[in-house]
């Protein structure tokens, strides 16, 4: 079952850490039992079981598929993908990799986008700012002026 245990955190694509981290326990745990210096629990399987939807009977005797799908879009995509020849399935996978990869970049190109419109509102009330700053300038200025005037008439 050790083995097991690293296989789906393998799967997941998470290190002992984060891994550790999303189930509650610590990196230690996590290497002693893949190590098979600490005896899993059951209440620990349960727990991982439901967290990550892994198949209880494959982490016990490695039958079956390894999580248990619950969406019917990834039900559909699993029983299809099974029926493709392994060449298929290799370009379904790079595929998909290729999708993964340019919804990617447009999330992070319209991240940058909004930046640049957040830039551009930031620009424009620092404009405001400024504006203001002067007008205020330019009243303390004429106050400044007129008092001087003021006192110079009572003055002379």
């Amino acid at each position: 079952m050790d083995e097991r245990l690293k296989e789906i955190r393998k799967a997941l694509n998470l290190t002992q850490e984060e891994f550790g981290k999303k189930l509650g326990v610590s990196r230690g745990v996590i290497v002693n039992m893949e190590l098979h210096r600490a005896e899993i629990k059951p209440l620990f399987i349960e727990h991982l079981c439901s967290i990550f939807n892994v198949n209880e009977d494959w982490l016990y005797s490695g039958t079956g598929d390894m999580f248990i799908v619950n969406d019917q879009n990834t039900k559909e995509a699993v029983r299809l993908f099974r029926q493709l020849t392994p060449d298929f399935q290799q370009y379904a996978l790079s595929q998909i990799r290729g999708l993964l990869e340019m919804q990617n970049k447009a999330a992070f190109s319209a991240a940058i986008h909004k930046s640049d419109e957040d830039m551009e509102a930031a620009n424009d009330i620092d404009a405001e700012v400024n504006s203001y700053r002067h007008e205020l300038e330019a009243e303390e200025n004429a106050k400044t002026l007129s008092a001087l005037q003021n006192t110079d008439k009572s003055i002379g």
